[in-house]
């Protein structure tokens, strides 16, 4: 019985002694780690401290309790040490208590930032720590890098000036496709409230600005507000006035404003193709303003081999229309008629109007009719008619159609009444012989 009893002391002994041992050597001021590995919650530890549990959302605390950091530290000890800390931030810390981070403790600054109180509660701050979203990134370079391999990446960047860069150093940005050929290559509708496409010299080639609902904004540097392909001699260009209306081209420039159709060879090769095709119900489908009656406001010009690429149609400011090819400048009624015309005109009914001096006044009582010896001298010595022009006058000015007519009507007016008094004379002397 004693003996039992002895034994059971001893026993009791070495569990007491087991359960005090720490793990730094027999003193407790000693620096000496105990070798092997350490487990918990399983017999075959794989790590220097393995830890299992089967207990749900069960883990391992570690708790300050002080004003400082609760600190899980990692250091390396190499010729280039590296020493960071997962910690939870206490009352002590500047940015106050709840707070999770990685702390470098060699360079003495946070790399990573978790915010765990207040609004701001679920963001994460690097290089900063007071992260204002989900993902705030504080750096004044490399501040974003998608990479695919170590040579191919993407870099978002943005700078003091609060602009954001995409691919700073080259490469192409592809949206709603995986393989982009432009620098921004969109698959998709593009919807922005202004757009801005300048040139080399960052001078506006196209500014696009919304001023209301459903309406935009075409602008340009100086008096260019949207202009196509401009060189010298040739462009579109299209600028608005002060009024809000729309201008094509300069003002009385000596360049081609607006061109349609290939000007080698146009439409010619599919008669039914149309270089301009305008639709209108209720309106005007061309306008046109100028400010001189001489110069043309539209010109048609045949280039077949026939014409020679000569003007055949022509609309002055003046409201004159000149047709034919045949026409020139050195015609005498060519900067005085409203209608010119080289060729034949077939139509049903033609009227020219007003005539001022009509010749019914033939028939007035104190009208002098021509006495028929005088007109016989008269054509007899120029070989026409009084008033009427010779041929040789017709063929160098043409004839006045109004003008003519009236006089053809003049001579067959007086003719008639000529005619009628004979008839009398004759039938009298007809009266006198029986």
């Amino acid at each position: 019985m004693k003996k039992q009893i002895i034994l059971g002391g001893f026993l009791a002994l070495v569990t007491i002694s087991i359960s005090q041992t720490v793990w730094n050597g027999s003193s407790t001021s000693s620096d000496a780690y105990r070798t092997g590995k350490v487990g918990i919650g399983t017999s075959a530890p794989a790590s220097a401290l393995h830890i299992e549990s089967g207990v749900a959302n069960d883990g391992v605390i570690i708790k300050q309790t002080t004003t400082g950091h609760a600190t899980l530290k990692f250091y390396n000890n190499s010729t280039t040490p590296s020493y960071f800390g997962f910690c939870a931030t206490g009352a002590g810390s500047a940015e106050g208590p709840g707070h999770f981070v990685l702390y470098d403790y060699i360079n003495n600054k946070y790399n990573l930032f978790f915010s765990g109180v207040g609004a701001t509660a679920g963001f994460m701050g690097v290089g900063t720590t007071a992260p204002a979203a989900k993902l705030d990134i504080l750096s004044t370079t490399n501040q974003l890098r998608l990479s695919y391999s170590s040579s191919i990446f993407s870099d978002l960047q943005t700078t003091s000036s609060g602009n954001l860069y995409i691919n700073p150093t080259g490469g192409k940005v592809g949206i709603g496709t995986t393989s982009p050929q432009f620098k921004l290559d969109v698959n998709g509708t593009l919807r922005s409230t202004e757009f801005h496409m300048v040139n080399g010299s960052n001078s506006p080639v196209i500014d696009m600005a919304e001023i209301a609902s459903a309406q935009a904004n075409i602008a340009s540097s100086g008096t260019r507000q949207l202009l196509f392909n401009y060189y010298t001699g040739n462009d579109v260009l299209l600028c608005t006035g002060s009024a809000g209306k729309v201008y094509v081209g300069g003002f009385l420039s000596a360049r081609t404003h607006v061109e349609i159709g290939d000007p080698t060879g146009g439409i010619v090769s599919a008669p039914t193709n149309v270089a301009l095709d305008m639709h209108v119900n209720d309106g005007k489908a061309i306008r046109v303003k100028t400010w001189n009656n001489a110069l043309p406001v539209f010109e048609l010009f045949n280039t077949s081999a026939a014409y020679n690429n000569v003007n055949v149609f022509t609309i002055k400011g003046s409201g004159a229309v000149q047709i034919g090819k045949g026409l020139n400048s050195t015609s005498p009624h060519y900067n005085t008629t409203m209608l010119s015309v080289d060729g034949k005109v077939v139509c049903n009914s033609l009227y020219v109007r007003p005539v001022t001096d009509w010749a019914d006044y033939v028939f007035a009582d104190n009208y002098k009719l021509p006495n028929l010896y005088d007109i016989e001298k008269y054509y007899q010595a120029n070989k026409h008619l009084p008033e009427i022009p010779s041929a040789a006058e017709v063929k160098e000015n043409g004839i006045n159609v109004g003008e003519m007519n009236t006089l053809l009507l003049k001579k067959i007016e007086e003719m008639t009444i000529l005619m009628v008094k004979q008839q009398r004379e004759i039938d009298e002397l007809k009266t006198k012989i029986k």
